[in-house]
């Protein structure tokens, strides 16, 4: 089961982190916060997709190994048999791991660079401080990416269609749409900022 409710606590903890590397260097580029953001949201992913990955791995090879016990195998049928065991484990890592990867559009990294630049953004030319945290065009991105992290998680079946294979499902393209359109937004605000 899927915790929609996830982002409740990844996401103020990826902005901790933001604002931990805002504090220690004034940045006043709303791109720079989308960059930090992506940096810091890509990393929470990417650790968190090795966890599920070597989860996965555990999981089959156990699922397997149960499966031999069940058939009445012994040790020594089990130790024969270890590179369909141990196959059994990978493939539902690396499954796990593509998937993950496929739907990294509508993830972690997108979310944080939303509110990364949203608050550089509201800082402006000052120093990062809680205050910046009240500010609607910060909260604004930072909600929206709260929720579009409990859509990610929730696993919408809206009857569309799936994609690469059962991997991607196009309720992921629609919340990837909806993210990368708000990022552009940012960015060009960002850009606009460099310009002037």
């Amino acid at each position: 089961e899927q915790a929609y409710w996830a982002g409740l606590v990844e996401e103020p903890a990826k902005l901790i982190v933001i604002y931990m590397v805002l504090r220690k260097n004034n940045y006043k580029y709303a791109i720079n916060g989308a960059l930090i953001g992506a940096a810091v949201g890509t990393g929470f992913a990417v650790m968190e997709s090795l966890i599920y990955t070597i989860n996965y791995i555990a999981v089959g090879t156990a699922s397997a190994l149960i499966g031999f016990a069940e058939n009445g195998m012994n040790i020594v049928d089990a130790i024969n048999n270890i590179d369909s065991i141990w196959g059994a484990g990978i493939a539902q890592g690396l499954y796990v791991a593509l998937a993950r990867a496929v739907t990294a559009l509508s993830g972690h990294g997108v979310f944080a660079a939303l509110y990364g630049s949203a608050l550089v953004k509201a800082k402006g030319a000052e120093e990062v401080n809680v205050s910046h945290l009240l500010k609607g065009e910060f909260l604004l991105y930072f909600a929206v990416s709260i929720g579009l992290h409990a859509l990610h998680n929730y696993g919408l079946d809206l009857g569309l269609p799936v994609l690469f294979g059962g991997l991607l499902p196009c309720e992921y393209l629609i919340i990837a749409i909806i993210a990368v359109v708000l990022l552009v937004n940012t960015l060009r605000i960002g850009v606009n900022q460099v310009v002037e």
